[in-house]
């Protein structure tokens, strides 16, 4: 393996155990999921939208949503 491909899962890996840390930290309150559990029940496409000091905790609320809900795979487009 490469030191570039090394180095990068090496960040990766750090950037998700950081993410995991914050999230274990915060106090969050998720409101409104009444009118979004439906639509991942019924498989209809959604949008999300985050603003980019929330971007950050998406993989991590997405973990946690997944385990208690019915929630699908999420696509991401970033812009810059």
């Amino acid at each position: 393996m490469s030191g570039t491909g090394r180095s990068a899962r090496t960040a990766g890996g750090l950037a998700a155990a950081l993410v995991g840390l914050l999230g274990r930290s915060l106090r969050l309150r998720v409101a409104g999921l009444e009118h979004v559990e439906p639509c991942w029940r019924a498989a209809h496409p959604l949008i999300y939208a985050v603003w980019h000091g929330g971007i950050l905790l998406v993989p991590w609320l997405y973990a946690r949503l997944r385990r208690r809900s019915a929630i699908r795979p999420v696509v991401v487009l970033a812009s810059r």
